[in-house]
């Protein structure tokens, strides 16, 4: 954020021939439209929503045509999900991710996604936001639309309970969300 408030993105990356930084604009003009949705409460966003929203949309935007196949996500989110080891590691007994989600367990779906809501920021953490936040974003807006994800970012813009935010637009806690999520999870952790 610029000195006078306004946001400011600049890119100038090199040429990355695994195709990963396609995803980048996108991801970062999400960003711009929180910004612009949720105004000074854009903060306010659990670090799944902020991040892993603007990885969805940079995903969608960026890799398809050239990655039908998926190949450049699936390595992307690989790398995410080793990134994310450490903090995985030491709330479920030494297990990866891949075991804890393949079990299908709502309570350790619930216990992830607190994980990263809010709270310190690392690297671990924003890795496991960046791929946890992009599926739960996939199955919002697949499931409810576009429209009501852009209304979510909205609700932000007076009010910065993010909890009350995401009941008063899709009907429901957000732990019941979470435990809506573990079936997708699961089939997901099997596809990398």
């Amino acid at each position: 954020i610029g000195r006078n408030g306004t946001f400011i993105f600049e890119q100038g990356m090199m040429l990355d021939r695994s195709g990963w930084n396609k995803a980048t604009a996108g991801h970062e003009f999400t960003h711009l439209a929180q910004n612009k949705l949720a105004g000074s409460n854009m903060y306010s966003m659990p670090l799944w929503l902020l991040e892993g929203s603007a990885q969805f949309y940079g995903e969608a935007t960026g890799y398809f045509p050239a990655d039908t196949a998926k190949t450049i996500r699936k390595g992307m989110h690989r790398q995410f999900a080793s990134d994310a080891r450490s903090l995985v590691s030491v709330n479920f007994q030494s297990k990866t991710l891949k075991e804890v989600l393949s079990s299908a367990n709502p309570s350790n779906t619930v216990q992830l996604m607190n994980l990263i809501e809010v709270g310190a920021r690392g690297s671990s953490s924003t890795a496991l936001a960046y791929l946890l936040g992009s599926y739960a974003s996939e199955v919002l807006v697949s499931v409810y639309g576009h429209d009501k994800f852009v209304e979510l970012y909205k609700s932000f813009e007076t009010s910065s309970d993010w909890e009350a935010n995401f009941q008063k637009v899709y009907g429901m806690p957000t732990t019941t969300f979470y435990e809506k999520l573990t079936p997708y999870l699961a089939q997901v952790m099997d596809e990398l």
